[in-house]
């Protein structure tokens, strides 16, 4: 499905994330993004990962609008972009 696409994962460190993450290796291109740094950091030492040479890892944060504009404009050819970035304690958020 993503054969020689450039793609974009925010939350990529988390469970659904780092799951698509994997799913991803006949990307052209991985860029995945974590506001996380030792989430990123647990994602590079994946085994499976490691193995991919296609994989960008940068750590920001989803939120900051700013930001994910620079990035996307950053990169010349962009296909997808995936938003995985949650909290994780959702039900607490919302008392």
């Amino acid at each position: 499905m993503y054969n020689d696409k450039t793609v974009i994962i925010f939350g990529a460190g988390g469970t659904i994330g780092s799951a698509v993450c994997k799913s991803l290796f006949n990307a052209r291109k991985v860029i995945a993004v974590d506001i996380s740094e030792y989430a990123i950091y647990k994602l590079k030492r994946e085994e499976f990962i490691t193995q991919q040479t296609n994989v960008t890892y940068i750590v920001g944060d989803a939120a900051n609008t700013q930001f994910c504009k620079l990035l996307i404009e950053s990169e010349p050819s962009v296909d997808v972009v995936i938003n995985a970035a949650a909290y994780k304690h959702v039900d607490i958020l919302g008392k």
